[in-house]
Order: structure tokens, then sequence, then C-alpha cells
């Protein structure tokens, strides 16, 4: 499965922060033991993810000590996800883990982005453009990044380059980040508009957070 595994820790946030939105099973395997349940938001303090074992679970309390580590199982649509984390101990009905150095997958893409360019209520102002006040409109988005219509007659984004972001969103604050530019390519055979995708770098976890709880409930 180790294909693209993701490595950054921008990447791993992000991805925990989806998986916690979106992904409605897990499976936790400690020993030979197999427990379902859901992830529960990365916290910063302590820096940690939770997980909420079913209720109908039978925890192998002996195997749970501080530090020992469980391996992660869980599918999107789209992908197959793979971690292992080291067990920090209990919270509430839940448990606390570490965040992971890596996460395993198939997919090349860092992760499945929500489709938002019908509503043109999501809109991105780039540092730099030559219209300091226009707002690109997002095509498509998720904890991870973005991309953006562009005409690159007017303005000419670089593979690689990043630039500072403010990103507008329907019903909430104005998220503040960097966004490093990777890839561009045409909007639907058109040659005058490009479909340009972007990375956050910087972002943060509750604005992390924010994006993912938003694309949950975002039809």
């Amino acid at each position: 499965m180790n294909q693209n595994p993701l490595v950054t820790d921008e990447a791993i946030v992000a991805h925990l922060f989806y998986a916690a939105a979106e992904i409605g099973v897990v499976t936790v395997q400690v020993g030979r033991a197999v427990i379902s349940g859901t992830l529960m938001i990365p916290e910063a303090e302590p820096r940690s993810v939770g997980f909420c074992p079913d209720e109908n679970e039978e925890i192998p309390e002996k195997l749970l000590r501080r530090g020992r580590l469980v391996r992660f199982r869980y599918a999107s649509l789209v992908d197959e996800y793979a971690f292992q984390a080291a067990y920090l101990g209990r919270d509430g009905a839940g448990w606390r883990l570490s965040v992971p150095h890596t996460v395993d997958r198939k997919d090349r893409r860092l992760l499945p982005r929500r489709t938002v360019l019908n509503s043109r209520r999501f809109t991105v102002q780039l540092d730099g453009l030559s219209g300091a006040t226009r707002r690109l409109i997002v095509v498509d988005l998720s904890p991870a990044g973005f991309s953006v219509l562009v005409d690159p007659r007017l303005e000419k984004l670089v593979l690689g380059e990043t630039r500072k972001a403010k990103l507008f969103l329907p019903d909430r604050p104005v998220l503040m980040s960097r966004c490093t530019v990777v890839n561009v390519r045409p909007f639907e055979g058109k040659r005058t508009i490009d479909i340009v995708g972007c990375c956050f770098v910087g972002l943060g976890f509750s604005s992390c957070g924010l994006l993912a709880e938003l694309l949950k409930e975002w039809r």
C-alpha cells in the first residue's frame, strides 16, 4: 500500500482532519485483537489524534500500555489508508494516540477534494496578483489544498512558487495561509482558462478543523 505515503507533517495533519470528518469506520489492530471505531479530530496540545471504539467492542485492556504501537486501517470511496500510532492513554470513552509519522495510501492525490465550483461562494485572494483585491473562484477544496480558475493572459502562476492566500468561505471566517502551486492544467479543454492546484502551507490545526467540518456539511 505504501506506494505514495504521506510523509510531511502538513499533509498528515490535513489527512487526519479529513479522515475524522469523512471516514465512517476505521479498524485498529492491537496485538491480535481488531477493534472497530471512528477517528476523532487531531489536537495540537497534546499533539495527538483520537479514536473512539464502538460501544459493543471488547477492549483488551492488558494490551493497552503507553507507547504501544497500534495499526489503523480504513478506506474511502477512492482510496485505502493505513498508519501506525503510539497509544498515549485514555480520553473519556476514547483513546489518544500520537500523530503518525507516515500515512500509507494507494492513490497519488493528497486528499479527495470536494467540488465547490457551482456554488461560486468559495473564493481566494493570492498575494502579488495584478488586481490586489481580485478573488479567484475555487474549483475544489480540502484541508490540504484547493484549485482555482486563472486566466493565464492576466496572471502567471509558476509551479513551485509560494504565495500568501486569503480563503473566503460561506458563513465562516476568512482563513489566512500560504499556498504552493503544485499543478496547472487547462479548464475543460479551454485554452483561455487554467485550473491551478495549490497546497496549503502553514494552515494550522484550527483552520484544518474548520475546513473539514464545513466540507463535511457541504453538498
